[in-house]
């Protein structure tokens, strides 16, 4: 327990040390200056887009569900995870949200291994877009040159890395049936069976190949809408902004964001906006100010969430319902 807590503290203070950083390194006054002469016509379409990105979540989630046969309704799976955005911001990780939303889906269709497969497969999905778009954003911005790009050449190695423990540790199933016979403790055995029935229905998305694809086309079409979503957010800041640019710097920053250094990426997203994005033109004030217009935007749907949690809990009528229809 005091571990975690000093973990949890040492994870704060580097979080406020790379904000005070970045905030010397572009310059108080001006960035409240940028701030303040935001377009609100970009703004608006920043917070649409915000919302825009989340269904395309949804759809591939309603997708990989159905393909189970759970027919659960879009603006059922949008209310789930907005209440994972919002255990987001209050968990210090960016994943203890899709735990949350996993959890409550289980609870609602009686089958917490299918549903908390469900949302792994579906991060697992847009994750190994998110790497490769990664891979073409690396020789794009670097041309090779790695050792001046140590930081773009560590987060794709980073990347490269977790994506093969995580399927490994997930996929093979013979690595756990050889640590469940060996497992002495009761209370181990217990877990390690519960984690093999999710590694069961993860087996089970994994021999649909036709729902596997069309959760990575979905997934590359939900990057898309990131890249409109990040172009929105700069062009309220500044009036010249490369489309495509953008396109090669938002992998990586959305991949620095899952480096465990900091509260859910604070600190090292907004440095990794200051750095890259003046690689394509966008000044530091300006880029540093999108991503705080996307922080606000994201404060907003962890509120929203945070409501329809507290909607949740306090609704006795959220029982258990049968695999058929949830709206």
């Amino acid at each position: 327990m005091l571990k975690a807590q000093i973990r949890s503290v040492i994870i704060y203070l580097i979080t406020a040390a790379l904000l005070v950083l970045v905030i010397q390194r572009v310059g108080p006054d001006e960035l409240l200056a940028t701030l303040m002469g935001g377009k609100p016509g970009f703004v608006l379409l920043s917070l649409i887009s915000a919302q825009v990105i989340i269904f395309l979540n949804v759809f591939k989630w309603q997708i990989l569900l159905r393909s189970r046969g759970y027919d659960i309704s879009v603006f059922h799976l949008w209310k789930l995870c907005l209440v994972g955005v919002f255990f987001n911001n209050f968990l210090p990780t960016n994943v203890g949200g899709d735990v949350v939303r996993g959890y409550e889906l289980g609870k609602q269709i009686q089958n917490s291994p299918l549903a908390l497969a469900s949302v792994f497969v579906e991060r697992f999905t847009g994750f190994v877009v998110l790497v490769g778009l990664n891979a073409v954003s690396f020789v794009a911005l670097t041309q090779y040159r790695v050792t001046e790009n140590p930081m773009l050449a560590a987060t794709l190695l980073f990347a490269v890395v977790g994506l093969a423990i995580a399927a490994w540790l997930v996929l093979d199933r013979r690595l756990l049936s050889i640590v469940v016979r060996r497992a002495r403790w009761r209370l181990a055995v217990k877990y390690l069976t519960k984690f093999e029935k999710f590694q069961q229905a993860i087996h089970e998305f994994r021999q649909d190949r036709s729902v596997l694809l069309r959760a990575i086309l979905l997934s590359c079409v939900y990057y898309v809408g990131i890249y409109g979503y990040v172009y929105y957010s700069m062009l309220a800041f500044h009036e010249d902004v490369w489309f495509l640019g953008v396109a090669l710097v938002v992998p990586i920053t959305n991949l620095v964001a899952f480096v465990p250094l900091t509260f859910n990426g604070i600190g090292l997203t907004e440095l990794a906006y200051v750095l890259l994005f003046p690689m394509i033109g966008v000044p530091a004030p300006a880029a540093l100010s999108a991503i705080v217009l996307i922080r606000a935007n994201t404060a907003i749907s962890s509120l929203i969430g945070g409501l329809l949690y507290s909607r949740m809990r306090a609704d006795s009528a959220a029982t258990a319902v049968s695999p058929v229809s949830l709206s």
